[in-house]
C-alpha cells in the first residue's frame, strides 16, 4: 500500500508539471494585444496595381516595442491552362504615419516569400490603446485570364496570435468597370475554405465593394478573410516583365551576380600578385666588389673602395661598431676593428686601403681600430 501511494504521488507531480508547462507555452505564444477594430481600404488602378490602407486599433496588455506586418509575396498557383507557376508580387511605397518602421531592401524582398514591415522603436515600449495605419502599393497581383481579370486578395493577416473582433473593408475601382454582386465572392475561416462567408455583409455599388462583419464575428490565428472579384477583360492593364525569361529563371542571374561579386573581390584583394622575373648579375668567382664596381662603369669611384669594408667584414677580417653620439650637437660615429690581417693573396689596392686604415703590420690575435 505504501509503494502504491508513492507511485501515485510521483505520477500526480508529473501531471502537474506537464500542466504547468502547457500553460506556460500557451501564455508564451500569446500576442499580448487585442484587435478592437480593423479596416482595410483598397483602390484598384487600371494601370495594373492597387493601393492598400490598413487601419488597426490595438490594445496592448503588456509593454511591447511594436508589431510586425508580414505580407505574403510568393504564391503557387495554377493557370487556366492547368500549368503550375510561381507568382511573385512586389510591394512598394510603404508608409506608416506617426510610427518608426523598417522594410526589407530590394534584393531581400526578391529572395523572401514574405514582405515584413517592422513597426516600432527598439528603445521604447508601448502599452494600452494604439492605432496603426499601414499604407503600401501592390504590383503584379492581378490574374489575367481569357474570361476576365481576377482580383484575389487576403484582406486580413492570418499569422497574428490574437482574435479580430470586427473587420470592415472598401474596395474602390473605376465606375466604368461593370461589377455586380455575382462577380464578388468573400471567404472567411481557415485557409482553403471554399464556402462563401456568412459572417460578413457585402454591398456592391458603382465603383465600390464594401463589407462589414456581423456581431459575434471572430477570426483567430490561422484564419483568413479573402475576397475574389471578377473584373471584365482588359479592365486592368496586364504588366508583363521586361524579359519573360526573368520570371522563371531570374534566380540564375542572381546567382551569377553573387559568384561574380566574390570573384571580383578575390581578384582585387585575395589573389597573389604575379611574380615578375628579374635578371640578377653576380661578379665572377674570387672577384672583390671594388673590382666589380670598376668594371661596371670603367671608373674607380670612392663607393667602389668603400665596398671593401663590408666585404672584409663578411670574411671575418674586421668588425664594425657604432659609437653613440654624446651631447646635443654631436653625431654618431663608426668604429672599425681589425680582427685578422689580409691574406697574402690579397690584391695590391686591398693592401693599400687596409694598411691605410689599420697600419702596415697586424699580427693574428691583435685588434686595431680605425674611426670613420
Amino acid at each position: 500500500m505504501h509503494t502504491f501511494l508513492q507511485v501515485r504521488s510521483v505520477r500526480m507531480k508529473q501531471l502537474s508539471l506537464l500542466f504547468l508547462i502547457f500553460l506556460s507555452v500557451s501564455f508564451g505564444y500569446a500576442q499580448d494585444f487585442t484587435v478592437d477594430n480593423y479596416s482595410v481600404d483598397i483602390t484598384l488602378h487600371e494601370a495594373g496595381y492597387f493601393d492598400v490602407v490598413e487601419t488597426y486599433d490595438l490594445n496592448f496588455t503588456l509593454p511591447k516595442h511594436g508589431i510586425y506586418r508580414d505580407i505574403q509575396t510568393t504564391y503557387d498557383l495554377f493557370t487556366e491552362e492547368g500549368k503550375q507557376e510561381v507568382r511573385k508580387i512586389k510591394i512598394s511605397k510603404v508608409e506608416v504615419p506617426n510610427h518608426n518602421f523598417k522594410t526589407p531592401f530590394g534584393f531581400e524582398q526578391r529572395l523572401s516569400r514574405t514582405y515584413q514591415i517592422k513597426i516600432g522603436d527598439a528603445d521604447k515600449t508601448i502599452v494600452g490603446p494604439q492605432r496603426y495605419e499601414i499604407r503600401y502599393r501592390v504590383h503584379n497581383a492581378f490574374l489575367h485570364e481569357t474570361d476576365g481579370v481576377k482580383f484575389y486578395w487576403n484582406l486580413k493577416p492570418s499569422d497574428w496570435r490574437t482574435t479580430f473582433k470586427t473587420i470592415e473593408f472598401k474596395i474602390h475601382f473605376s465606375k466604368s468597370i461593370a461589377v455586380d454582386s455575382n462577380d464578388v465572392f468573400l471567404y472567411s475561416g481557415v485557409k482553403g475554405t471554399t464556402t462563401e462567408s456568412e459572417q460578413i455583409d457585402v454591398l456592391v455599388a458603382d465603383g465600390l465593394v464594401e463589407g462589414k462583419s456581423r456581431p459575434g464575428f471572430d477570426s483567430d490565428m490561422g484564419e483568413s478573410v479573402t475576397i475574389l472579384i471578377n473584373l471584365p477583360p482588359s479592365s486592368i492593364v496586364e504588366i508583363k516583365p521586361f524579359w519573360p525569361f526573368w520570371t522563371d529563371y531570374g534566380w540564375v542571374f542572381v546567382l551569377i551576380a553573387i559568384v561574380g561579386g566574390f570573384y571580383m573581390t578575390w581578384r582585387r584583394y585575395g589573389k597573389d600578385d604575379e611574380v615578375i622575373s628579374i635578371t640578377s648579375y653576380f661578379p665572377p668567382d674570387k672577384m672583390d666588389p671594388a673590382m666589380a664596381g670598376f668594371l661596371i662603369n670603367d671608373s674607380d669611384d670612392v663607393s667602389d673602395l668603400i665596398s671593401l669594408i663590408p666585404y672584409w667584414g663578411s670574411k671575418g677580417l674586421l668588425r664594425i661598431e657604432e659609437i653613440p653620439k654624446k651631447g646635443w650637437f654631436s653625431s654618431a660615429d663608426t668604429k672599425l676593428i681589425a680582427l685578422k690581417p689580409l691574406s697574402e693573396a690579397a690584391t695590391s689596392y686591398e693592401k693599400i686601403i687596409f694598411d691605410g686604415l689599420f697600419g702596415s703590420t697586424i699580427t693574428p690575435g691583435e685588434n686595431r681600430s680605425s674611426y670613420q
